[in-house]
Protein backbone atom coordinates (compact mmCIF):
# COMPACT_ATOMS: atom_id res chain seq x y z
CA UNK A 1 0.00 0.00 0.00
CA UNK A 2 3.02 2.31 0.84
CA UNK A 3 4.76 1.66 -2.35
CA UNK A 4 1.73 1.87 -4.44
CA UNK A 5 1.61 5.70 -2.50
CA UNK A 6 4.72 6.24 -2.87
CA UNK A 7 4.65 5.67 -6.24
CA UNK A 8 1.05 7.83 -6.87
CA UNK A 9 1.04 11.63 -8.14
CA UNK A 10 -0.77 13.28 -5.69
CA UNK A 11 -2.16 16.37 -7.00
CA UNK A 12 -3.25 19.22 -4.58
CA UNK A 13 -6.14 21.72 -5.63
CA UNK A 14 -5.62 24.56 -3.01
CA UNK A 15 -8.69 26.57 -1.62
CA UNK A 16 -9.72 28.83 0.39
CA UNK A 17 -12.99 28.48 2.24
CA UNK A 18 -14.84 28.27 5.17
CA UNK A 19 -16.32 24.88 6.55
CA UNK A 20 -18.73 24.77 8.89
CA UNK A 21 -21.30 22.95 9.97
CA UNK A 22 -23.70 26.25 10.41
CA UNK A 23 -25.46 27.99 7.38
CA UNK A 24 -23.89 31.10 8.28
CA UNK A 25 -22.09 31.99 4.79
CA UNK A 26 -18.77 34.54 5.68
CA UNK A 27 -17.06 36.09 2.60
CA UNK A 28 -14.64 34.61 1.09
CA UNK A 29 -10.81 35.31 2.78
CA UNK A 30 -8.94 37.67 0.43
CA UNK A 31 -5.37 36.41 0.05
CA UNK A 32 -4.07 32.81 -1.29
CA UNK A 33 -2.39 29.32 0.06
CA UNK A 34 -0.42 26.95 -1.80
CA UNK A 35 1.32 24.22 -1.51
CA UNK A 36 5.18 23.77 -1.28
CA UNK A 37 8.04 21.37 -0.16
CA UNK A 38 9.90 21.62 3.06
CA UNK A 39 11.76 24.65 2.55
CA UNK A 40 9.03 26.03 0.72
CA UNK A 41 11.31 26.61 -2.42
CA UNK A 42 8.27 26.15 -4.72
CA UNK A 43 4.66 28.07 -5.19
CA UNK A 44 1.60 25.48 -6.15
CA UNK A 45 3.50 22.53 -6.57
CA UNK A 46 1.45 19.80 -7.31
CA UNK A 47 3.38 16.40 -7.46
CA UNK A 48 4.51 14.84 -4.84
CA UNK A 49 5.91 10.99 -3.82
CA UNK A 50 4.36 10.96 -0.34
CA UNK A 51 1.82 12.77 1.67
CA UNK A 52 4.58 13.48 4.02
CA UNK A 53 6.61 15.94 1.60
CA UNK A 54 3.22 17.99 1.02
CA UNK A 55 3.48 21.27 2.93
CA UNK A 56 1.32 24.82 2.73
CA UNK A 57 2.15 28.16 2.65
CA UNK A 58 0.82 31.60 1.82
CA UNK A 59 1.97 34.23 -0.50
CA UNK A 60 3.87 34.48 -3.06
CA UNK A 61 6.31 36.03 -0.88
CA UNK A 62 6.91 39.13 -1.88
CA UNK A 63 5.39 42.89 -1.53
CA UNK A 64 1.82 43.26 -2.45
CA UNK A 65 1.35 39.59 -2.62
CA UNK A 66 -2.39 37.93 -2.04
CA UNK A 67 -1.42 37.26 2.08
CA UNK A 68 -4.06 36.36 4.44
CA UNK A 69 -5.10 38.75 7.32
CA UNK A 70 -3.08 37.96 10.11
CA UNK A 71 -4.18 35.76 12.75
CA UNK A 72 -4.51 31.60 13.38
CA UNK A 73 -6.43 29.37 10.89
CA UNK A 74 -8.12 25.83 10.49
CA UNK A 75 -7.01 23.91 8.01
CA UNK A 76 -8.95 20.92 6.52
CA UNK A 77 -8.17 18.84 3.40
CA UNK A 78 -11.05 17.09 1.27
CA UNK A 79 -11.49 14.83 -1.60
CA UNK A 80 -12.12 17.52 -4.85
CA UNK A 81 -16.23 16.61 -4.20
CA UNK A 82 -15.77 17.82 -0.75
CA UNK A 83 -15.69 14.43 1.64
CA UNK A 84 -13.46 15.50 5.04
CA UNK A 85 -9.83 12.99 5.27
CA UNK A 86 -8.20 15.20 7.20
CA UNK A 87 -8.83 18.62 9.83
CA UNK A 88 -7.22 20.39 12.14
CA UNK A 89 -10.54 20.55 14.79
CA UNK A 90 -9.36 18.23 17.80
CA UNK A 91 -5.57 17.48 16.52
CA UNK A 92 -4.28 19.39 19.66
CA UNK A 93 -4.35 22.76 17.90
CA UNK A 94 -7.22 23.61 16.09
CA UNK A 95 -5.83 26.44 14.34
CA UNK A 96 -2.25 25.24 13.70
CA UNK A 97 -1.56 27.85 11.05
CA UNK A 98 -0.31 31.33 12.13
CA UNK A 99 -0.04 34.41 9.16
CA UNK A 100 1.87 37.71 10.67
CA UNK A 101 1.76 40.74 8.58
CA UNK A 102 0.38 38.73 5.98
CA UNK A 103 3.24 36.14 5.66
CA UNK A 104 2.63 32.23 6.81
CA UNK A 105 5.09 32.23 10.23
CA UNK A 106 6.35 28.98 8.62
CA UNK A 107 6.08 26.20 6.04
CA UNK A 108 3.51 23.68 7.45
CA UNK A 109 3.65 20.10 6.86
CA UNK A 110 0.28 18.73 6.22
CA UNK A 111 0.60 15.43 7.39
CA UNK A 112 1.75 16.71 10.80
CA UNK A 113 -1.02 19.16 11.49
CA UNK A 114 -3.58 17.71 10.62
CA UNK A 115 -5.66 14.29 12.16
CA UNK A 116 -7.53 11.50 9.89
CA UNK A 117 -11.00 11.97 9.44
CA UNK A 118 -11.72 7.96 9.80
CA UNK A 119 -9.49 7.53 12.92
CA UNK A 120 -8.32 10.91 14.48
CA UNK A 121 -4.41 9.65 14.15
CA UNK A 122 -2.07 12.48 12.73
CA UNK A 123 -2.16 12.69 9.39
CA UNK A 124 -4.80 12.39 6.32
CA UNK A 125 -6.94 9.77 4.71
CA UNK A 126 -5.49 8.83 1.10
CA UNK A 127 -8.09 10.02 -1.32
CA UNK A 128 -9.86 7.95 -3.56
CA UNK A 129 -10.34 10.11 -6.15
CA UNK A 130 -8.59 8.25 -9.53
CA UNK A 131 -6.97 11.66 -10.22
CA UNK A 132 -4.94 11.50 -6.55
CA UNK A 133 -6.21 15.04 -6.19
CA UNK A 134 -7.02 16.79 -3.06
CA UNK A 135 -8.51 19.93 -1.97
CA UNK A 136 -6.37 21.76 0.63
CA UNK A 137 -8.76 24.59 2.63
CA UNK A 138 -8.07 27.15 5.43
CA UNK A 139 -10.39 29.05 7.39
CA UNK A 140 -10.40 31.52 10.36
Amino acid sequence: MLKKLLASIVSFFVMLGLFSSTAYAAQPLPGAIFTTDSVCAGVNLNIYSSKDNVYLDGGPAHPGAAGLPDGYYYVQITEPEGTLLGTSVASGNDTPVHVTDGEFDQCYQLSAILIKASNGTQGYDTTGNPGSEYKVWVSN
